[in-house]
């Protein structure tokens, strides 16, 4: 039997898993404004967790920032290297 305390901590997983889908998906939808004609798009697996980490930080040290700018700039910068 799971008590309310364990509930809750997999209720919080659970949602930062949708988190960081929707972010990734954020993501995606951000590069294939640079690469529309392409179908593949240039991210490897580490690329995706880099900019999802940095995403993440960046939204705690400005919590007031707008997610969707974030990832906008973090796309920017990562393609303008």
């Amino acid at each position: 039997m799971v008590d309310a305390r364990q509930k809750s901590g997999i209720i919080i997983f659970e949602v930062q898993i949708m988190d960081k889908k929707f972010i990734f998906k954020m993501i995606q939808n951000c590069f294939k404004q640079y690469y529309a004609k392409s179908e593949n798009l240039p991210l490897s697996k580490d690329d995706y967790e880099e900019l999802y980490e940095r995403i993440v930080l960046i939204k705690e040290q400005q919590p007031e920032a707008e997610l969707h700018e974030i990832i906008n700039d973090s796309v920017y910068e990562f393609i303008t290297g």
